[in-house]
Order: structure tokens, then C-alpha cells, then sequence
């Protein structure tokens, strides 16, 4: 489908994980596999398949505002060249 994966972490919250909207919550690894070509990413976290912002990918463990994310050159440069729905 795609040329490679992007892998990172995140800290969003995602209630298919058990947490709770709007609350922190753990900092996990996520598989990176699938981009809309704007600001959505799907991908694997905690053994799901979720949909979250590019912005809240970070390129090493940390928390939002605090470390850096993705780029969106970096998803396409990765050959996510795809949108979401056209796999």
C-alpha cells in the first residue's frame, strides 16, 4: 500500500484505549500507515487502529507542546502518497 511506515509516539487520548477525552493520557509508540494528504494520519497504537492528527505524531517520546512533531513533508517523503480513502 505504502512505502514504508513512520513510527513515533503520542499522548493522545484515545477512549478505544480506555482513556478519558481531554485528560492525559500515556505517552505510547504508534505505527504510522496512512495519511489524507493534509492533517490526518491513521495508524496502530496499543494494538488499535486509530485516526489522530499528524501534529499529534512526535518524532521521540514526550507530550504535546513540549517535543517535536512530524512534518507534513516527512509523511509524504515516506510515500504516503495516498489519502485515507483511496487504499
Amino acid at each position: 500500500m505504502y512505502k514504508q511506515a513512520l513510527y513515533g509516539w503520542t499522548d493522545y487520548p484515545f477512549e478505544e484505549l480506555g482513556d478519558i477525552p481531554y485528560q492525559k493520557a500515556p505517552v505510547r509508540a504508534i505505527k504510522i500507515d496512512g495519511y489524507d494528504r493534509d492533517k490526518y494520519v491513521s495508524g496502530i497504537c496499543g494494538g488499535r487502529r486509530v485516526l489522530l492528527k499528524l501534529g499529534y505524531v512526535y518524532k521521540r517520546p514526550g507530550r504535546v507542546q513540549e517535543i517535536l512533531s512530524y512534518s507534513h513533508k516527512a509523511a509524504e517523503a515516506l510515500g504516503f502518497l495516498k489519502g485515507l480513502d483511496d487504499a
